[in-house]
């Protein structure tokens, strides 16, 4: 597949350049599917990054709903480029001491502290300090972090009475991802972050485009949820947009008959994936416009990837479904 090709012609530059740095390189997926609009938004986010290095500042933010594919999209960036992630879980009741030291007991030693794994990661080349739901921050834990955004680039520690300097090595970057801000009920990113950062939107993969007056359907999400079925992952991502272009669009020229001919089960999965999306789409709809008040139909989550793709697998181990 595609995305197996991509990930190997990158990875050898990246593996001779951390060579010898221990870091946790998230494996690859073969699942995982690279598509136009996550090759754009790869693209987008490696950029932002390297500016981040380049400037010595800043912090790059993946804005959007939960189960949009933020964490995954990391996830293949590190493996694109051989860098660790390390999660940092942000929530209300995070305290500073959870940011800076890890606590443990030992029978014989009592209770002690080694520095947490933030304290790690920042000193070890190439991690990407991944700050999931950053948002959830409350603003006195945000603000100490500050000095990691900006030029300084180092975070202090209480230490005997005094303050220990930990300095981030040049080629560790930061990420955080968080919920759209203007919906209701979702907590808002601290100014002190907010002024620091770049924030890309992640949203759903596009479905529906008009073109000359008629609605043509994009094959993003499909390619990722034709993975997770037994007949269609065995096409190549080309032979599959053109499968859904000839059984979706309608377009009869473009050679996929050859492909479906003989093996009509490959119609009947891309027509379930179709159906699947298309009530996923609606339902997004609908959250979106509850969220932002143009509609007072009541709806507390929208229809993520995650359940999609569940869909997509269960209906490949029950044919009948859908």
């Amino acid at each position: 597949p595609r995305t197996k090709e991509i990930i190997e012609k990158y990875r050898p530059k990246a593996d001779e350049y951390f060579e010898g740095v221990k870091r946790r390189v998230p494996e690859f997926d073969e699942h995982w599917r690279i598509t136009e609009y996550n090759m754009q938004k790869l693209e987008e986010v490696a950029e932002t990054l390297k500016l981040q290095i380049d400037n010595h500042r800043g912090i790059l933010i993946l804005q959007g709903e939960a189960g949009t594919g933020k964490n995954v999209m990391v996830d293949m960036l590190a493996n694109l480029s051989n860098r660790g992630v390390v999660p940092i879980l942000c929530n209300e009741n995070s305290v500073k001491e959870d940011l800076t030291y890890e606590f443990y007991y030992d029978p014989e030693k009592g209770t002690y502290k080694l520095p947490s794994k933030l304290v790690e990661a920042l000193q070890t080349p190439g991690s990407i300090v991944l700050f999931d739901e950053i948002n959830a921050l409350r603003p006195g834990i945000a603000k100490m972090l500050n000095s990691l955004f900006d030029y300084r680039r180092r975070i202090y520690l209480p230490e005997g009475g005094k303050e220990k300097e930990i300095i981030v090595d040049p080629s560790v970057v930061f990420i955080g991802t968080m919920n759209p801000q203007n919906y209701a009920g979702v907590n808002r990113l601290s100014p002190e972050v907010k002024s620091r950062a770049r924030v890309i939107d992640i949203d759903y993969p596009p479905f529906e485009e008009k073109r000359g007056g008629r609605t043509y359907y994009q094959s993003h999400e499909a390619e990722m949820l034709a993975a997770h079925m037994d007949v269609l992952s065995e096409l190549k991502q080309k032979e599959f947009r053109l499968c859904w272009d000839y059984v979706v669009n309608g377009d009869k020229t473009n050679g996929a008959e050859m492909i479906v001919k003989g093996n009509e089960q490959i119609e009947k999965d891309i027509r379930r994936i179709y159906d699947v999306i298309r009530v996923a789409n609606n339902l997004r709809r609908m959250y979106e416009a509850y969220q932002i008040g143009d509609s007072n139909e009541p709806m507390d989550f929208p229809t993520s990837l995650r359940e999609v793709t569940d869909i997509a697998m269960e209906m490949n181990h029950r044919k009948g479904v859908v």
